[in-house]
């Protein structure tokens, strides 16, 4: 932007304000010993999250196994599928590639959600094109395939997802139900793109046939639940008879007496202290300080007893 010179003072202020900005002292957090820092608590989907990708990674592996197997007959010997990412990424900026992707969404059985399969426009192309009987390359790129290559790829896209469908089987024991009506599955992918946290595992394809694979899912729906506990009844008694070895301590109080403190001082050997209450007053036997029974101070044995003379059961009954 093109204006009037500055002048003197003008690049005298500059360089001054210059200079106060490098002397400045280091902020505090340059300081900051790397041990004393403590990482925030995650939420919930971060939490999920960090164990999906992993998971989602262990299913890319075992669905390139499968693709390599189910599409080995369009194939040449040097193509390769290798899984490059397991991401975290945003589902709304995502729904902007997808439009140049063939997409079919699936549902694992016992999972939160659907699943989403991608599958780049110039792998498309190149499949089609050699199920045309061209053993020409196609190169990566991200232009969308033609509607002829999508109506002509999908049975091929049902093959695709086939694979994904077994080695979801073998990885996680996990069944999963393609959804094959249109309406069903545009809502699914929908619903699935208007999340903002999602994991995408992505496959490379080199080869004859270039370009990329994906497989978008909520965290939750890559990670498999945990096993059940089998549940094993006690046998009849085995509880009580556990319980009933535990030692418990009871606490019965005598009684109380307030003094002043001039009282207090003057005590000595020999002195009585009267506890307000009567040798026939029933006394609250405590457990735990929960009041259990009522009893009477005797003498048993040559030491100070308590006889049982009431429950706070029958008391409370009554």
């Amino acid at each position: 932007m093109d204006g009037p010179p500055l002048d003197s003072k003008e690049l005298e202020a500059i360089r001054e304000a210059m200079q106060v900005a490098s002397d400045a002292p280091p902020r505090p957090s340059d300081d900051i010993d790397p041990d004393d820092v403590s990482p925030l608590a995650l939420i919930a989907e971060d939490r999920a999250a960090v164990t999906a990708r992993p998971e989602g990674g262990k299913l890319g592996q075992r669905w390139a196994r499968e693709l390599r197997h189910t599409l080995r007959h369009l194939l040449s010997d040097d193509t390769a599928f290798e899984v490059v990412s397991s991401d975290v990424v945003d589902g709304p900026t995502l729904r902007d590639d997808l439009t140049a992707m063939w997409t079919a969404m699936v549902a694992p059985r016992g999972r939160r959600g659907h699943a989403l399969i991608a599958v780049g426009g110039s792998v498309v192309e190149g499949l089609v094109a050699r199920r045309l009987g061209d053993t020409g390359t196609v190169a990566e790129s991200n232009r969308a395939p033609s509607r002829a290559a999508l109506r002509l790829f999908d049975p091929l896209g049902r093959a695709v997802v086939t694979a994904l469908v077994r080695a979801w089987r073998d990885a996680q024991a996990c069944e999963v139900e393609p959804l094959t009506d249109a309406d069903r599955a545009e809502a699914a992918g929908r619903a699935l793109t208007d999340c903002e946290l999602l994991v995408a595992v992505t496959l490379s394809v080199k080869g004859a046939v270039s370009g990329r694979l994906l497989i978008v899912a909520r965290p939750e729906t890559l990670v498999p639940p945990p096993a059940p506990v089998d549940a094993v009844p006690a046998p009849p008694g085995a509880i009580e008879d556990a319980l009933g070895a535990v030692p418990v301590e009871l606490r019965v109080d005598l009684g109380s007496a307030k003094m002043t403190r001039r009282q207090l001082a003057a005590l000595h050997v020999g002195a009585v202290i009267e506890l307000g209450s009567f040798v026939d007053d029933l006394l609250p036997v405590e457990c735990g300080g929960v009041v259990k029974a009522y009893g009477r101070a005797v003498v048993h044995r040559g030491v100070l007893a308590v006889e049982i003379a009431d429950t706070a059961a029958r008391r409370n009954a009554a």
